[in-house]
């Protein structure tokens, strides 16, 4: 039975409806890839990250030496405040910045995954595209807990401001991504002004979410215990899609066909309080064919499902 997922949107008088049946797989997505994805279903646990990972690292095309990698920079005191810069070749102007931050269920992942080229894959693709990749590592929960994701943010914000140049980027073209617990993490800063920069810009003019957790008043799972602590009275608070009001920063949101519910009823949660907030609304795509990990894993390849929209999305912010 092949799996169908309609998610239906209501702003105003216009009825949006998300119909996962109509197109099997994503535009470039090898058909042997896109039905592994459709079996396993829109689930997330350790075969699907096992079988995305065996899938996609094959097809990952190896970091020419034209793309300078410097590694394990060091930009706050904790052990996990590291980051690597993926420098594009050299023009006259100063090159746009991603810095992304991986998932994890906020207790675990890095920005690098060993044995593999995951996520280097994705400071590469930015850097093969004329735009200065980095990629974040943050302190982890249980240990470390709200608001430790958003403030490692802002801690990676501020070292790019100081230092990017220095690597071809511009410090006044900031984008931040972020996947799963990592996309919680960017809205967090994002969202909550507390951790910007006080009294003057932070840089950071758009910010792409796939697949994050917004609000965790909508449904706790572990993961969201052990980050945002015991006590659900604090919740909302500390959501932040409640405070989606105090910034009106371009946002790019993604979710795939395969994620599982929660991540997808997150997403279109939070395009709708930005479409209300804005009254228009941002640029959002259902990744077709794609689960949770794919989604990651696939950019960078001939696949590209994602990657043309997100790089026309960066260029086209200033």
């Amino acid at each position: 039975m092949r799996h169908i997922t309609i998610l239906q949107l209501t702003i105003g008088l216009t009825v949006f409806v998300f119909d996962s049946s109509a197109i099997a797989q994503g535009p470039g997505m090898p058909p042997d890839i896109a039905a592994q994805v459709r079996a396993l279903g829109p689930v997330l646990n350790d075969e699907v990250r096992t079988s995305a990972r065996s899938a996609y690292a094959p097809l990952q095309p190896k970091i020419s030496p034209e793309i300078l990698v410097k590694s394990d920079i060091s930009y706050g005191p904790d052990e996990r405040h590291k980051l690597d810069v993926f420098g594009p070749a050299p023009t006259s102007r100063p090159a746009p910045v991603v810095v992304f931050f991986h998932g994890g269920a906020y207790v675990r992942g890095n920005k690098t995954t060993p044995g593999t080229p995951f996520h280097g894959n994705i400071g590469a693709l930015w850097a093969r595209n004329g735009i200065v990749g980095v990629n974040a590592t943050y302190r982890l929960a249980p240990k470390h807990q709200w608001p430790a994701g958003a403030q490692d943010v802002a801690s990676a914000a501020a070292w790019i401001r100081t230092n990017i140049a220095a690597h071809g980027g511009d410090p006044a073209r900031i984008v931040l991504m972020g996947h799963s617990a990592g996309a919680s993490h960017v809205a967090g800063y994002l969202f909550h002004p507390q951790f910007q920069a006080a009294g003057a810009t932070d840089g950071v003019v758009g910010a792409i979410l796939l697949s994050g957790g917004y609000d965790p008043t909508s449904g706790i799972t572990d993961g969201r215990r052990a980050y945002y602590g015991e006590d659900q009275s604090l919740y909302a608070a500390r959501s932040p899609l409640r405070h989606v009001a105090t910034r009106t920063t371009p946002i790019f949101i993604g979710f795939a066909e395969y994620d599982p519910p929660r991540f997808q009823i997150e997403a279109i949660s939070l395009f709708k309080a930005v479409c209300e907030r804005d009254n228009r609304c941002p640029p959002m795509k259902q990744l077709r064919g794609h689960n949770h990990m794919t989604e990651i894993y696939h950019l960078g390849t001939t696949d590209e499902s994602l990657s043309a929209e997100l790089i026309a999305f960066v260029r086209g912010l200033r």
